[in-house]
């Protein structure tokens, strides 16, 4: 009797554990991201951070000092070059809110070179790889990353997809390099230009990234 009860109670905890993994499924630009299941923090994000010293003053008073008040959010820094343009070929418009079919656009397009460097826009914690497209059928390949915000960006969420991560779990300051553009363009169509997909949220409600970034036309 009590082997057969252990049994049923392993194969019940199999079942949940399989359940909860599916789902753990969210939607990402265009498709399905397998969120994979994250480590347990028993710190606090902001316990992550460096100790002030110099440094670390000078960087948080020059984001303070870049534009004058009022302005409703902190500055985002440049994640390509201080010339920063939006996408619009003749696959698409990248800017929020754009048509893409059944659904709109969740952030821009901001146009890059492959293999450029990409840099962090915000002080905060590189949370986790970020997946466009899933990991099945060769799509693993696009990969992007989720920032979330610490100090002045308490609250911010940055998701950037089409890059390769170089620094998951690393504590950032605006303007460290994060990785590499991919060349999104290759999945697509020589047509799109390529392009680093931008998402920000602000206590968890998706907002333009475009009032956030300072843009070309």
């Amino acid at each position: 009797m009590t082997y057969k009860l252990l049994c049923f109670l392993g194969i019940t905890l199999l079942m949940f554990s399989c359940t909860t993994l599916k789902h753990n499924i969210v939607q990402e630009e265009g498709s399905e991201e397998l969120i994979l299941p994250q480590p347990l923090m028993v710190k606090s994000i902001d316990s992550l951070a460096p100790q002030n010293n110099l440094q670390t003053e000078l960087v948080r008073t020059y984001q303070l000092n870049q534009r004058s008040y009022p302005y409703p959010h902190p500055q985002f820094y440049p994640i390509t070059s201080p010339y920063q343009k939006i996408r619009n070929d003749s696959q698409g418009d990248g800017f929020f809110g754009a048509s893409r079919g059944r659904r709109t656009h969740n952030g821009i397009d901001i146009l890059v070179t492959p293999g450029s460097a990409v840099y962090c826009p915000i002080e905060g914690v590189m949370l986790r790889m970020a997946y466009p497209y899933g990991t099945a059928r060769g799509n693993h390949q696009w990969e992007g990353c989720v920032i979330v915000g610490v100090g002045d960006y308490r609250g911010y969420e940055v998701k950037i997809f089409y890059m390769r991560p170089f620094v998951i779990g690393d504590y950032l300051f605006p303007g460290d390099i994060l990785g590499i553009a991919q060349d999104i363009s290759r999945k697509y169509s020589p047509a799109m230009m390529d392009h680093l997909h931008v998402e920000v949220r602000r206590n968890g409600v998706l907002i333009d990234p475009a009032t956030l970034f300072e843009l070309v036309e």
